[in-house]
């Protein structure tokens, strides 16, 4: 991930944290998106 390629280490943590529990998110990519980025 970039995020850690550039030092980014916890960013890039929260980010697999919250993808990995992304299968609990339904709807459209726009609203699976949002509820993702709600969570970090």
């Amino acid at each position: 991930m970039m995020l850690e390629f550039l030092g980014e280490h916890d960013a890039a943590q929260r980010i697999y944290d919250v993808v990995a529990k992304s299968d609990e998110i339904t709807g459209s990519t726009s609203d699976v998106g949002t509820a993702i980025a709600e969570r970090l």
